[in-house]
């Protein structure tokens, strides 16, 4: 998971990140948002709804193996349970990196984005 966090950490100096649920929410409602990420210590309540977002909004939601702590450690702030990338590249190459069971993809005509919303990449497969 450290690489995948200093990626997050790239990703954020190079302001591709909504940080928290309040900018992730307004980054998936806007249609900026490429991918909903959450926490593995985040309530409950923040991973539904930051899975329903990402269903709203087409794109791919990815449940993190790392705590709150972590996440917030690799992008230089305090804890933070909920983030969107707002790049789709940055978002598919992320993806690749995480574990399949991990990624739930976007429903194929949901939210505003619609079908051509979602982010096309293939997961890397095991060889």
């Amino acid at each position: 998971m450290d690489k995948n966090l200093a990626f997050l950490g790239i990703a954020k100096k190079a302001g591709l990140l909504a940080e928290g649920t309040e900018l992730t929410v307004a980054a998936a409602r806007s249609g900026k948002c490429s991918a909903i990420l959450s926490a593995s210590d985040a309530s409950e309540s923040s991973k539904r709804r930051a899975k329903r977002l990402a269903g709203e909004a087409g794109v791919r939601h990815a449940a993190l193996r790392c705590t709150k702590r972590e996440l917030g450690a690799a992008l230089g702030r305090g804890e933070t349970g909920v983030i969107a990338i707002m790049n789709a590249g940055i978002a598919a190459k992320f993806a690749s990196y995480l574990p399949p069971d991990s990624v739930t993809e976007p429903p194929e005509a949901t939210g505003p984005r619609g079908k051509g919303g979602a982010i096309s990449c293939e997961r890397r497969r095991a060889q």
